[in-house]
């Protein structure tokens, strides 16, 4: 390197002095060299890839490492030369550096101070935020104070307005604004101290106030209820108007309670002032009990109590007069011709009449146990009632209608009546003090009525009306006539079964007469049923009718209506016994089962479909006995006209069915087939006409009418259908028995002839189809 400037040698100088070269050679022997671990050296030396290069290449690594020495000298001095150079720039940096350090300081001072004013503004506001929540309490208690000194104030002020509305002003819809009020007032008042000075200022004035009011209202309202009592008022609107001053009668209860709670104040007050000994004390309770006295005054009439004692007696009387005007006048348009005792099932028309009565007629009879058109007084329950005003002159009503608008009368105004007495005066048992005299009046009535009725289908419509009225009660959750109802259903039910079995009783007792022998042995009376069949079929099928109207059959009613029907059954086979011939007996029993089945398949089955006659047990008896009776005439009626024929077909298949290698004569079956063929028209022309004779019912048109001639024929076309599916069965087992026989015996052409093909048989049987 070129020689050292003089401005260079203390450099230099300085760069001996830090670095001691001595240290840094190699050669020095001073030292003693540790060739331990040399062997390991080489070792790594091997794998070091740079040393393993120069091995494989035979470089001298003397030399190497001289060479390696020299250049890692040469960067040292470079690297001093470089550092010396940018000495000035290092210790410029330094100088900076120390200046930064002082201005950090100094920030740091700066922010230190800050910091502590920072805590010392935010103690501050801490200060101030309690301070404004304090003022914030403050404000809210002082606005509560406020507002309940304005309240106190309010309810103890009594302006000359309000006084001249309470006392002058007029009572209607705006006159419950200054009730309410004045109520507030009282109320607030008697919670006051009662020793305090307000207290027993105020007294006397909310006294006289209050009492002023109760006295208006009191005018008011009985003005109000005595127009409930002018003729021909609607009641109903009129309550509804009265509906708009129902706060009158709160007030007047709540007047009553705080009377009630000042007499027991007096009461507790009074032995408080004999217990005391102090004379302060004696003077200062003897003033409080005087002061809250004052506010009840002598004034303690309850007058809540005398509005509705009023209201309860001139309703009784009003609801009195108005259904005893209306029971007297519907009920002389009741009808006339109703049932008495003797009109029975089994009574005879011949045997009635007297001195004192006239002969009854069929007709009427049977119109007696035939429901009919009277079913409608059910179906029309929710109607209106009977306006009697609107009734024609000559118009009657039977008893179930003019019983069932009673009802509807009653129950409409009850319902009105009960729910007018809950909202108006908040009392339930005002409405049997109303009603206990109408009750009762109605119970004498249908007393009267049970007592001379005899119609036991007039009856049972009753009681079902009566149970629809008592399950209406219950659907308008309305309570009121329950008892009423079910003394109605205790009169009517015991009654019923009386005359239910009295009719019984006389189906019983009803005996063929030498008359009625000689009656049945003649060909007319085959088509006329007993003259107690159409009653009885009437009257099961009227029973089974409302036994099912309320929506499930009534055990009592099923038992009473088998104890007939089996009456009625052992009635018919003791007249049938009568009968000589066999099939006049079929076709009579057949024809008055006939009237039966016909009537109770005329009428409509309710909506429930698992309840309609002819699901009955009763129905099923007669039914199936119908069906038998028709099956043993058909087996006769075709014996009478093909014996001969039916005979060999059914002892013929005896015979082969216990030897099928029976042997049977040809010209036997030859005869029979022939003769069959030649003459089964004409005898089933005969038989025909037989059935259509027979089965042609002589009942009277009123009941044609009644039931309709296609039920009463029905039966008629069966038979006619049975006879005829008879006759094809017995002639195809005819003919299966002619070939079971030529099977075994061989077939015979002349009598195949003979047989007569089944489709022409077919074809000629639908011309009586």
């Amino acid at each position: 390197p070129p020689a050292a400037t003089s401005d260079e040698t203390p450099c230099y100088d300085m760069i001996d002095e830090m670095i001691d070269l001595e240290q840094l050679d190699l050669t020095n022997e001073a030292e003693e060299i540790d060739l331990s671990g040399v062997e390991a050296n080489l070792n790594a030396f091997q794998e070091d890839n740079i040393v393993r290069m120069a091995l494989e290449k035979n470089i001298n690594l003397v030399g190497y490492s001289v060479a390696i020495e020299s250049d890692l000298k040469a960067a040292e001095l470079a690297s001093i030369r470089d550092y010396i150079e940018k000495s000035e720039d290092l210790v410029a940096l330094h100088g900076e550096i120390e200046a930064t350090d002082g201005l950090l300081e100094s920030m740091q001072h700066i922010l230190s101070g800050f910091q502590d004013h920072l805590k010392q503004i935010s103690g501050e506001i801490r200060h101030l935020q309690d301070k404004s929540l304090s003022m914030n309490i403050e404000l809210q208690n002082q606005k509560a104070a406020e507002v309940e000194l304005n309240r106190y104030v309010d309810e103890l002020e009594t302006s000359s307005e309000f006084i001249e509305q309470i006392t002058s002003g007029k009572v209607g819809k705006d006159y419950i604004g200054c009730l309410v009020s004045l109520n507030s007032k009282i109320e607030f008042h008697q919670s006051l101290d009662h020793e305090w000075t307000a207290y027993q200022d105020v007294a006397t004035k909310l006294l006289t106030l209050q009492n002023r009011a109760t006295l208006r209202i009191r005018s008011f309202l009985i003005a109000q209820f005595n127009e409930l009592g002018v003729a021909k008022t609607n009641i109903s609107l009129k309550q509804q108007h009265l509906l708009s001053f129902k706060y009158f009668m709160t007030f007047l209860d709540q007047r009553n309670e705080q009377l009630l709670a000042f007499k027991n104040l007096r009461s507790t007050r009074s032995r408080s002032t004999l217990s005391r000994q102090n004379s302060y004390s004696e003077s200062t309770s003897s003033l409080s009990i005087t002061s809250s006295l004052r506010l009840t005054g002598s004034f303690d009439d309850d007058i809540a109590g005398q509005l509705r004692s009023f209201y309860i007696d001139l309703m009784s009387k009003v609801y009195m007069g108005h259904f005893r005007s209306y029971v007297q006048s519907l009920t002389k348009h009741r009808e006339t011709a109703v049932a008495d005792k003797s009109d029975l099932l089994a009574c005879d028309v011949e045997k009635t009449g007297g001195i004192f009565s006239s002969k009854k007629s069929v007709e009427y009879l049977n119109r007696v146990f035939n429901l009919g058109a009277r079913i409608k007084v059910l179906r029309q329950l929710g109607e209106p009632a009977i306006v009697v005003q609107m009734i024609e002159a000559n118009h009657k009503f039977q008893y179930e209608e003019i019983f069932k608008s009673f009802l509807r009368l009653l129950s409409d105004t009850a319902i009105n009546e009960y729910r007018f007495l809950l909202q108006f005066f908040h009392q339930r048992d005002m409405f049997n003090k109303i009603f206990d005299r109408v009750l009762q009046q109605f119970l004498e009535e249908f007393d009267a009525f049970r007592q001379s009725c005899y119609d036991s289908i007039g009856l049972l419509l009753m009681i079902r009306i009566v149970e629809m009225m008592h399950k209406e009660l219950d659907e308008k959750q309305v309570a009121c006539l329950e008892a009423f109802l079910d003394k109605i259903n205790m009169a009517f039910w015991p009654r019923f079964i009386i005359i239910f079995d009295d009719n019984v009783q006389s189906i019983k007792e009803c005996e063929p007469s030498k008359a009625d022998c000689k009656w049945l042995n003649s060909r007319k009376s085959l088509n006329t049923p007993h003259f107690t069949t159409i009653r009885v079929a009437s009257y099961i099928t009227a029973i089974l009718q409302l036994n099912m109207e309320n929506g499930k059959s009534d055990q009592l009613l099923t038992q009473r209506i088998e104890h007939l029907r089996s009456a009625f059954q052992k009635l018919l086979l003791r007249f049938a016994d009568r009968i000589e011939d066999g099939m006049s007996r079929f076709i009579w029993l057949i024809n008055n089962y006939s009237i039966l089945i016909a009537s109770m398949n005329h009428i409509a089955s309710p909506s429930s479909a698992s309840l309609n006659i002819q699901s009955t047990k009763t129905y099923r008896i007669f039914y199936e006995q119908l069906n038998k009776l028709s099956n043993q005439y058909i087996e006769e009626e075709l014996k009478q006209h093909l014996s001969r024929w039916i005979g060999f077909t059914t002892s013929s298949e005896e015979k082969l069915d216990k030897d099928s290698n029976t042997k049977m004569d040809y010209t036997q079956i030859e005869s029979i087939a022939r003769e069959f063929e030649q003459t089964w028209k004409h005898k089933l022309k005969i038989a025909m006409n037989n059935i259509k004779v027979s089965f042609a019912l002589n009942v009277d048109a009123s009941i044609t009418q009644q039931i309709g001639e296609h039920e009463l024929y029905r039966n008629q076309r069966e038979i006619k259908k049975k006879f005829l599916q008879q006759l094809l069965i017995y002639h195809s087992r005819f003919e299966s028995v002619v070939q079971r026989i030529f099977a075994k015996q061989g077939r015979n052409a002349q009598i195949q002839a003979l047989i007569v093909p089944v489709n022409t048989m077919k074809y000629d049987v639908k011309a009586f189809w």
